[in-house]
């Protein structure tokens, strides 16, 4: 029997979240044409379960068999909220079968959302509703088999559908297995950027899954027809190779791209006639360039977790390079001095500059060796920043200078001579192209926008040159073309700079040190960045320390091959990997490639215009800019630490990246100890009523009334010199407001280091100086919960015996407790030493006993709720007997059974509980006059704490069997006495 109405189906959307600590942020700085980092939008997984169950439902409605919404109400439970699962799958499910069904694959995905992490939830709870979908479309098609195995009517397609249920099952093992083989991550497809799902989309449900789930007539694939992602493609090499072809094409594209633009570049123009800078310099720029590229390409090929990942030298380190430049000139070159050997200059130059490399490489390493992968994460966020615009600085004077042949110097002379018409078309051109760029970049999202807009300028240049018949030469002459002189240099033109390491002047590289280190360091900053982005877009694991490894082996081999550092670049990485670059033969198809453009040699930069090199390093520029200043603005960031960023940038533009990176360190522990000092480290103050010892009433009403000659404060966080004297004014206060007025002053000042991290030297002299305050005012000054940190405060003498000062009535120590409480219990003791009684206590009289001693308890507390006092006493005399406990001695213990109500008449008694570390901590003190164990003994329940005797005890007790015959024999007086014992115990 069919149905008459189609059951209704809803589209659901998740947004999934990639785990925490990892930045998704877009990495702008990488590269100019970087695509940003999108946040995980993906309903894919589910979207299939759903539209695979609808699908099922509609070709059973198809065939005549009677179907509902149970499996699409089993496929969703799984990632409900755990309250509302059960009852969900239950309300849709019209047979036992499917209810059952459904309610154990809710279960299931309750138990797993409760037991593992909340990304963990989202894998397996999409893993359970693929499981229900098929244990329910086995299960239905299973009862409809034996329902219609006796009537003639059947369908005979029946049987068919049923064999698809279960091959429909075996389809979906790639997903299962995706999930379950990597319990951290969803299924690939579950990925995907914000962007690749529009908004008119009628179904945004589209994974390389759903096709395959279009049409329950299509052929299905085995489970093995998965591949994880990083081995996709075809078995056959031969498909694999054509099928990377069209991104290594890409990626070729990017890296010469890249190599004539920056390539250029890493040598300053000379700036005179006597530069050891060759005229070669640019070609040889970009051969450098290709070499560290095809390095870094194979080394991070075969041994990072990224196959198919894209190497480039660091294009940020060549303002260091300059500066190594410039040091060596000025060491080995005086002014006007012609006789120094400028293949020696530019052979130490050469040489300073592989050993920065080397030097990284072995940094890398050492970071990979000790696992001190997220050590590098530690530097200030604003810092990098400000380096970032501060290099994004550097470029835009980069491309001033290589576009106008111009050294853009802060004067009147050279600014003028910018703007001369020649110049201003060579410089302004590039610059209007890269803000055209810019602009077009907020309309056109799509990652291969900007490749193609690089491709398409020196068409159009060439398609003016050739189409006004401009003669090549007149473009070398006035700036549009490089003006190269001599023939195209061979491949092994970089190793001839080093001049058979001839005349090397190793004062000059060890002059160079402090830059080189400058360069490590800040060569280090890009793999947090860039590896975490490129994990979170392509959806893949990724080992930060294996990744240091594969960093420190591609930068050492490049400084044992003399060129300048390299990195994994996030942005062309992610474009070659989603256009199907991410096999590892793809990237040693692309290793290949540029080592092609290498040997064919640089005579193919003598046909670069200038205009579309200005434009990739104006670009930059802008791009680096904007994201450290302007983009800022958006972000959770402090006026201090923007002010941080400005000041590099400056400093970075105007005296050097050295300065501005030392400038931007100590900033960043400026900002630091000024936001730190503004929150206050005095978390709460209290006075002495806190204590949880239990004395007699007389001494309990006195503490209360001078309870203001405790004062106490809680510290906590780090104290160092931003915050102690904040502890000093708050302390200093108090005592002198305690002095003030009708009040008696402060006695004991207590103070609790338990939340305390960390106390540095100048806290210590701070602590030195409350001493030196709260003796001068008489007050004991008290630590408590000093922890680890009492070794290190008893070196600075605060515990010392204090200055004899004959002038000064005290000699008061600092005095150290375990914890507030005992501090607190010291203090009352001290005031009760000066309390004077009248009359003599209950308990110095040597006949009283133990009724008598609670009666006078209970007159004094206002506890008295019945007519006749002697009646009472009368009735519990005889009830009590004298107890006697020897000091440390146990009298019950956790869990034991509550037998008795004691009254201390001396000694004290304390009880205790276990913490953590399976370890005694006191939670209450008794003192003679006080009663213990009444609740649990009136409660009948077990004792929850441990009573030992901390001093000798004498006393009273009452036993269970006590109680009970005052039940009997006197049941109102025994419910009046349970009232004023717990009414005391409630006071």
């Amino acid at each position: 029997m069919s149905t008459q109405n189609s059951p209704r189906t809803r589209t659901v959307s998740i947004r999934v979240r990639a785990s925490p600590g990892v930045d998704d942020r877009p990495n702008r700085a990488s590269r100019p044409d970087s695509a940003p980092v999108h946040r995980l939008a993906s309903p894919y997984v589910l979207g299939t379960s759903v539209s695979s169950s609808m699908r099922s439902t509609t070709s059973s409605r198809m065939s005549g068999v009677s179907v509902d919404g149970a499996s699409a109400a089993s496929a969703v439970s799984s990632v409900m909220s755990p309250s509302n699962r059960l009852s969900r799958s239950a309300a849709h499910t019209p047979t036992s079968a499917t209810s059952n069904s459904a309610s154990n694959a809710s279960r299931l995905g309750v138990a797993i959302s409760y037991s593992r992490g909340r990304d963990d939830v989202r894998a397996e709870s999409l893993s359970v509703s693929y499981r229900s979908l098929g244990v329910l479309s086995m299960r239905r098609d299973r009862d409809r088999e034996r329902s219609t195995s006796d009537s003639p009517t059947a369908p005979a397609h029946h049987s068919a559908h049923s064999a698809h249920s279960i091959h429909s099952i075996h389809s979906l093992s790639p997903a299962l297995n995706g999930v379950d083989s990597s319990p951290h991550l969803l299924p690939e497809s579950a990925y995907a950027s914000d962007d690749s799902l529009t908004a008119h989309s009628p179904n945004p449900f589209v994974s390389e899954y759903t096709p395959l789930l279009q049409d329950p007539l299509l052929p299905l694939p085995s489970a093995n027809t998965h591949h994880p992602r990083g081995h996709r493609g075809h078995s056959n090499p031969i498909l694999a190779f054509l099928a990377s072809l069209p991104a290594v094409a890409l990626g070729l594209l990017l890296i010469l791209l890249d190599s004539l633009s920056y390539g250029v570049i890493v040598f300053p123009s000379p700036s005179s006639p006597n530069s050891p800078i060759p005229t070669s310099a640019p070609q040889v720029g970009v051969q450098m360039f290709l070499v560290s590229t095809i390095i870094a390409q194979l080394t991070y090929t075969f041994t990072s977790k990224f196959h198919g990942a894209n190497g480039s030298m660091q294009i940020e380190v060549m303002p260091f390079l300059y500066l190594i430049v410039d040091s060596v000139q000025s060491n080995m070159m005086s002014a006007g001095d012609e006789s120094v050997n400028r293949d020696a200059v530019l052979a130490t130059i050469m040489v300073a500059i592989s050993l920065s490399t080397i030097l990284t490489g072995i940094v890398f390493f050492l970071l990979a060796r000790f696992r001190l992968g997220n050590l590098v994460q530690f530097f200030p966020r604003q810092v990098l920043i400000g380096c970032i615009g501060g290099i994004g600085w550097f470029l835009m004077l980069t491309g001033v200078e290589i576009t106008s042949k111009i050294d853009p110097e802060m004067n009147l002379g050279v600014i003028l001579e910018l703007f001369e018409p020649s110049k201003l078309m060579l410089w302004g051109s590039s610059l209007g192209l890269a803000v055209i760029l810019k602009l077009f970049q907020h309309k056109i999202k799509h990652p291969l926008f900007v490749p193609i807009f690089y491709c398409i300028v020196p068409i159009l240049f060439y398609a003016v040159v050739f189409g006004f018949g401009i003669p090549l030469q007149t473009l070398r002459e006035l700036g549009f073309l490089f003006n190269m002189s001599g023939d195209a240099l061979p491949y092994y033109t970089v190793w001839t700079y080093y001049n058979g390491m001839k005349g090397i002047d190793w004062r000059a590289v060890i002059s160079t040190l402090p830059i080189q280190f400058s360069l490590i360091f800040f060569a280090l900053l890009h793999v947090p960045i860039n590896i975490p982005a490129l994990g979170v877009s392509t959806n893949q694991s990724y080992d930060m320390n294996n990744e240091l490894y594969s960093h420190g082996l591609s930068n050492f081999f490049a400084g044992v091959f003399g060129v300048p550092q390299n990195y994994l670049v996030y942005s062309n990485s992610l474009l070659v990997m989603r256009c199907g670059g991410d096999t590892q033969i793809a990237g040693f198809l692309l290793a290949v490639g540029a080592a092609a453009l290498w040997l064919a040699g640089g005579d193919v930069i003598r046909y670069v215009p200038t205009t579309l090199i200005g434009c990739l390093i104006f670009h930059l520029g802008i791009d680096l800019l904007l994201e450290s200043v302007v983009d800022t603005l958006h972000m959770p960031i402090t006026r201090l630490e923007y002010v941080t960023i400005w000041s590099i940038v400056l400093v970075m533009g105007f005296f050097g990246f050295t300065e501005g990176i030392l400038l931007g360190i100590c900033l960043a522990l400026l900002v630091f100890v000024l936001e730190y000092a503004r929150e206050s480290v005095v978390l709460e103050s209290f006075d002495g009523g806190l204590s949880t010892v239990r004395r007699s009433i007389d001494e309990q009403e006195f503490l209360t009334q001078n309870k203001e000659r405790v004062y106490g404060i809680q510290l906590y966080g780090f104290l160092f010199f931003g915050v102690i004297s904040q502890v000093e004014r708050h302390l200093e206060n108090a005592i002198d407001a305690s002095f003030k007025g009708n009040t008696s002053g402060l006695e004991f000042v207590v103070v609790d280091f338990h939340l305390v991290k960390g106390i540095d030297f100048s806290a210590l002299q701070g602590l030195q100086r409350l001493k030196q305050k709260t003796d001068a005012c008489g007050i004991q000054l008290i630590f408590c919960s000093l922890g680890k940190h009492k070794e290190a405060i008893a070196k600075s003498g605060i515990f010392d015996a204090p200055n004899m000062d004959p002038d000064s009535d005290f000699d008061i120590y600092v005095l150290e407790f375990d914890t507030v409480q005992v501090a607190l219990e010291h203090c009352e003791n001290q005031l009760l030493r000066f309390m004077r009684m009248k009359k003599s206590s209950p308990l110095s009289d040597t006949d009283a006993n133990g009724a008598a001693i609670l009666l006078d308890i209970f007159r004094k507390h206002g506890a008295m709720m019945v007519k006749s006092d002697l009646a009472l006493s009368q009735t519990l005399n005889g009830l009590f007997s004298d107890a006697k406990v020897a000091e440390g001695e146990v009298v019950w213990d956790i869990g034991d059974s509550a037998e008795y109500l004691i009254v201390v008449r001396t000694g004290s008694l304390v009880t205790q509980v276990r913490d953590s570390a399976k370890k005694y901590k006191i939670v209450q003190s008794f003192l003679p006059g006080s009663m213990v164990g009444e609740v649990p003994f009136f409660a009948g329940v077990k004792y929850s704490t441990r009573l030992v005797a901390s001093t000798e005890f004498t006393g009273w007790r009452m036993t269970r069997a006590d109680f009970q015959k005052l039940s009997v024999s006197h049941p109102s007086f025994s419910v009046a006495f349970i009232q004023l014992c717990l009414r005391y115990a409630s006071q």
